[in-house]
């Protein structure tokens, strides 16, 4: 009787090292692959790019207006 009980032991203990090493190999393979990108993130990521694009437009205007507005102080003294 006991040597069923240990030999089902053995099994179930053999069963879960399998299960283990299994995934294990699995997550080292999601490991190495790229994680996926949802479309709002990639959205997200657009918009704020087109905004910092903007937003350099808009300073080196402004840097070009400041730039002018000296100019003419300087050539009205």
């Amino acid at each position: 009787m006991y040597k069923l009980i240990i030999i089902g032991a053995i099994i179930v203990a053999i069963g879960w090292i399998a299960y283990g090493i299994w995934r294990f190999k699995i997550y080292r393979e999601e490991k190495n692959q790229p994680k996926p990108k949802s479309e709002r993130l990639v959205q997200s990521r657009k918009s704020f790019e087109e905004y910092m694009l903007k937003m350099k437009e808009f300073e080196e205007k402004k840097a070009e207006e400041r730039e002018s507005q000296k100019n003419m102080n300087t050539k009205g003294e």
